[in-house]
């Protein structure tokens, strides 16, 4: 039984507990809804951040380099979960070196909110699996610094 459980853990694909990567705290996983979640379409991807330690002007995903899928910036819609309304988007940039989507709000998100991002035609992965994207908020100040969130772990087709 040991020789098998090491065979498995040595093939390279990563070790699910309860749909989650080994060592994932639960506290910092990010609520998600995927319109389609078929490999190789085009979707309509909801990803919700947790509430705001601090008011935020940018919003910030990244994505790691195992997502084949694509990003687009052509449709983005930041609405929010608390104050049930919709925040005007000022700019979004995607920088494929850096794997980050960035969305520039107009005004500052305010502390506390929970803001909820809508991302049109997001071309899913070509293959089944679980992929990681990863929630930051900007932090102003002197010295302004993207800030940690949480992850999603967006489960495309049947794994």
């Amino acid at each position: 039984m040991k020789r098998r459980l090491l065979l498995l853990l040595g093939a390279g694909s990563p070790v699910l507990a309860q749909g989650l990567p080994l060592g994932v705290n639960q506290e910092s996983v990010l609520q998600y809804k995927l319109q389609e979640g078929t490999p190789g379409v085009s979707d309509r991807y909801n990803l919700t951040f947790s509430p705001l330690p601090f008011p935020t002007t940018s919003l910030q995903i990244l994505y790691f380099s195992d997502f084949t899928g694509q990003l687009t910036t052509k449709a983005a819609v930041v609405s929010g979960r608390n104050a049930e309304r919709s925040y005007a988007v000022k700019n979004i940039d995607l920088d494929t070196t850096a794997r980050a989507l960035t969305i520039q709000m107009n005004r500052p998100i305010p502390q506390g909110e929970s803001p909820e991002v809508q991302l049109e035609e997001v071309r899913n992965p070509s293959n089944d699996g679980v992929f990681q994207l990863r929630g930051r908020v900007l932090q102003g100040g002197l010295f302004p610094a993207f800030f940690y969130i949480g992850d999603w772990f967006i489960t495309v087709g049947n794994s």
